[in-house]
This record gives C-alpha cells, sequence and structure tokens, in this order.
C-alpha cells in the first residue's frame, strides 16, 4: 500500500482527473491519505474517513511504509487559529495553512514537525492550551465557521459542509 501527505494548504479530491469535475472533499495540509493509482499528474486517493477521488499530484507528496506507521503513532497538533503559518526550513516563504490542519510528529519544545523527508517549523497559529475543557473547545471550533458559505464536500473556511464541520 502505498501513502501521500498533503502539502497544499486546501487540496480539493475530486470525482474525475479534472479541475472541473466534481468536489468530493478536501484535504487540509499535514492529511495522510492512501494512494491507489497515479495517471496524468493525478492521484486516485481514499481518505480517512473512507472517501475517494482524484487529487492533482502538485498538492502532494509520497510517503513511505515507515513515516506512515510514524504518523499514525506520533504528536500531531492541529491548528486552532483561523488560519497558521508554518515554513519548510531551508525555505524562507511562510505559508499560510487552514484551522484543522494537522502538523505530524509535532516537537513543541522546538515549535517543528516532519512532514516525509522535510521538516517544517510553525511560525504561528496553534494557540496556547490553556487547558479549557472539551465543550468549550469544540464551540470556539465551530464559532469560526460562522457565516461560512455551504460547499458540497467542503472542510475549510472557504466552504463547508455538514460532513465537513463534524
Amino acid at each position: 500500500m502505498s501513502f501521500g501527505i498533503v502539502t497544499a494548504s486546501v487540496a480539493p479530491v475530486r470525482e474525475e482527473r479534472s479541475k472541473r469535475s466534481g468536489l468530493v472533499t478536501q484535504l487540509l495540509f499535514g492529511e495522510l491519505f492512501e494512494e491507489e493509482e497515479w495517471r496524468d499528474g493525478w492521484v486516485r486517493v481514499r481518505t480517512g474517513d473512507g472517501c475517494a477521488g482524484w487529487l492533482e499530484g502538485s498538492a502532494a507528496c509520497e510517503v513511505d511504509d515507515a513515516y506512515a506507521s510514524d504518523y499514525r503513532e506520533c504528536r500531531r497538533e492541529v491548528v486552532r487559529e483561523v488560519f497558521g503559518l508554518v515554513r519548510r526550513e531551508g525555505d524562507w516563504a511562510v505559508r499560510t495553512v487552514p484551522v484543522g490542519s494537522v502538523l505530524p510528529c509535532y516537537d513543541a519544545a522546538c515549535g517543528r514537525f516532519r512532514m516525509g523527508g522535510d521538516f517544517y517549523a510553525l511560525v504561528s497559529g496553534c494557540g496556547e492550551d490553556d487547558g479549557e475543557d472539551a465543550r468549550a473547545t469544540l464551540t470556539r471550533g465551530a464559532f469560526l465557521y460562522h457565516n461560512t458559505p455551504c460547499v458540497w464536500g467542503g472542510r475549510s473556511l472557504q466552504g463547508i459542509d455538514s460532513p465537513g464541520l463534524v
């Protein structure tokens, strides 16, 4: 089985290999997926919640089985602010990633995480863990999406559907 990880801020998963094809779902930065097939610069993926569709290959990178196993076992931080800022080490460009993005194999002591063979630094966006209870955390997170347009398959502040919110 082959795996990949999303390196784009938001990556649309489509019904067919075309930017004009219908949206199945969206994957956010740092999400792991199973690769089923590569064709013409697109990869057929199966997401963690069982959705299948086509993702542009430029929105992700392949990872090996050992990394996929580490990903499932290691500490993952999630962006809790409206957006977070991350930077790949060796590259000064800062990337904006949306709320809900995953920072796999996160080391809180130095603010670094690993995606495949690359290391990234968290510039901002995770907020402080102030010890609030789960209900307050969920409520605060849900209110981030207030007035967000309804988009079939959406999982970001650009548009969301009800399963994306859940």
